[in-house]
């Protein structure tokens, strides 16, 4: 939210002139308190469509992190799996080096 900051504290800056010039009975205080309301109502729209944006990236960042994680560990499986068949072995599924993957914490 630090890059659109600039742009909150205008939209609240211009919405409490509005709401003094309310307050002092302005000559045109039937147009100003629709926008002030308007302004208000975008603000804060404005607001909650970021901090769902927010959400969603950070979740899209847990959820890349966590591929990373399963990526690395598939891959050192595979290169694990290639070495032994070049060795003449197998790695089963009642294998110990298996079950060390399986109950890797993530």
């Amino acid at each position: 939210m630090c890059l659109c900051q600039n742009d909150f504290t205008c939209a609240d800056q211009l919405r409490q002139c509005g709401q003094s010039f309310i307050a002092a009975d302005h000559y045109a205080v039937d147009c100003i308190r629709p926008k002030c309301c308007e302004l208000q109502r975008i603000s804060d729209e404005f607001a909650e469509r970021l901090s769902h944006r927010q959400q969603t990236l950070d979740l899209s960042l847990r959820l890349h992190q966590h591929l990373d994680k399963v990526m690395i560990i598939f891959n050192l499986f595979v290169r694990v799996q290639v070495g032994l068949k070049e060795q003449g072995s197998s790695v089963g599924m009642d294998s110990p080096f298996l079950g060390t993957f399986l109950n890797f914490q993530l």
